[in-house]
């Protein structure tokens, strides 16, 4: 959700284990192309409560859109065993009369859904373990 910053992956360059640095590059290329550019001037939304320091919660979800509402990111963490493993995703960054290529990040799979279907029924986005991510990426056809 931000700059990326990285130390102590390894000892050297020469000893970084080559499927981490394809991951690392991965994950930097889909910040370069994917995240920076929407995070640069965007709308945020803040999906769950303000999360109580000393209290269990299940889910913090935020969303990052473009003024535009072409393109949107969905930040799902699921933060404790506590609660429903699925969390029903309602955007409010997005326009009701477009199309979106929705991609899950963890899979890459990409579904394709009319914004207005979005707003109205909203996309399920299922966690199953404590401590595990989500990335949704919204583009406007």
């Amino acid at each position: 959700m931000a700059l990326p910053i990285f130390r102590g992956l390894s000892p050297s360059l020469e000893e970084f284990n080559p499927l981490e640095r394809r991951e690392v590059r991965d994950y930097v290329d889909l910040y370069k192309q994917v995240v920076r550019p929407v995070l640069g001037n965007c709308r945020v939304y803040h999906h769950t409560p303000l999360t109580p320091m000393l209290e269990g919660s299940p889910w913090v979800v935020l969303e990052y859109a473009a003024p535009d509402s072409q393109k949107a990111l969905g930040w799902f963490f699921r933060t404790s065993e506590s609660g429903d493993s699925t969390f029903r995703f309602m955007p409010r960054g997005l326009d009701l009369s477009r199309t979106y290529d929705v991609t899950f990040s963890n899979t890459g799979q990409t579904v394709e859904i009319p914004g207005f279907q979005l707003l109205q029924d909203g996309i399920p986005v299922r966690l199953e373990a404590n401590l595990t991510s989500e990335l949704l990426i919204f583009r406007a056809k």
